[in-house]
């Protein structure tokens, strides 16, 4: 082993055969979690992560408000002025904290869709403090 890592010659001996590549199997799984995210939330601005779907009710934010932070920095806005940032509030009027399943619906509700280009996956949520910065890929 060098620095952890197998001999390279371990590597060029191993067969593709012993690999298990089922693509099939894992995009036919991919497509009932997007269908099944798309149930809950049919009114999407953008994909949605599927990794979320099991862990709704998990906290987010350990407080009852939290700010969404969405900075609209991509090549899509090269020819225009980039808009504002997109924000708002999530406030738990009943004082508990901010789960997924809260985060998901307050951006259902609140997302401007009118500052939308072809960044609409999800790709990462950011939590610092009580700010959730939003991360998009095309």
């Amino acid at each position: 082993m060098i620095n952890g890592c197998r001999d390279i010659r371990e590597t060029i001996d191993m067969s593709i055969d012993t690999v298990d590549l089922d693509f099939d199997n894992y995009y036919e799984n991919y497509l009932k979690l997007v269908e099944r995210m798309e149930k809950i939330y049919p009114n999407q601005p953008f994909s949605f992560r599927n990794s979320d779907l099991d862990r709704l009710d998990e906290v987010l934010i350990n407080h009852h408000y939290g700010l969404v932070y969405y900075t609209h920095t991509c090549g899509c806005w090269i020819k225009n002025k980039h808009p504002p940032p997109t924000q708002f509030v999530i406030d738990n009027k009943d004082r508990r904290h901010i789960t997924y399943r809260d985060f998901y619906d307050a951006v259902v509700k609140n997302w401007d869709t009118t500052k939308t280009c072809d960044h609409s996956l999800l790709e990462t949520i950011d939590v610092r403090n009580n700010c959730i910065e939003l991360f998009l890929s095309a």
